[in-house]
């Protein structure tokens, strides 16, 4: 073990900055949603500017997470494909065993709360475009018609139906 305790304090560190990214990653989604209630646009695009912003922290973490991970492979016998929270935490000494136990249950739990928010908001933005665009085609049919005089002008050919007679 004596070699790879290094690695595993990597490992330790680098699994802890994972978490705290998706934990801010969790409440900047929770913000979008306030912010999608909201009529004014800048919060919106700050929020999601803030979530593109941790979304390549952590896949800087998870590609650091799996170089380490590739050294500490050989050092506990197992295959490089086969390195995941549950067989290290049964190879390596109780207080990272415990730790890397509940990495991997914040993580399961933090991921699962992301996709479940993503998946709401994604339904939330399709309704919303669908308001907007019903509301577009309305607003769209009520436009005044097209002017009587081009700019030219030359006299358009007159749409049926747009002009009011003037009997009463």
């Amino acid at each position: 073990m004596s070699t790879s305790a290094p690695l595993l304090a990597e490992l330790d560190h680098l699994l802890q900055q994972e978490v705290e990214a998706y934990e801010h990653l969790l409440t900047l989604h929770q913000e979008v949603q306030r912010c999608l209630a909201a009529p004014a646009l800048d919060p919106l695009l700050a929020s999601l500017q803030a979530r593109e912003h941790v979304a390549r922290h952590i896949a800087h973490v998870e590609h650091q997470r799996a170089a380490v991970t590739a050294q500490l492979a050989p050092l506990l016998q197992l295959q490089a494909t086969n390195v995941t929270l549950q067989n290290l935490s049964t190879r390596v000494d109780a207080p990272y065993a415990s730790r890397f136990r509940q990495y991997r249950t914040r993580l399961r739990t933090l991921v699962d709360e992301v996709q479940q928010l993503n998946s709401m908001q994604a339904h939330l933005l399709r309704e919303v475009r669908a308001f907007v665009d019903a509301a577009l085609a309305f607003f769209t049919g009520l436009l005044p018609a097209p002017p009587t005089y081009l700019q030219s002008g030359k006299l358009t050919t007159p749409t049926p139906a747009r002009f009011l007679s003037g009997r009463v």
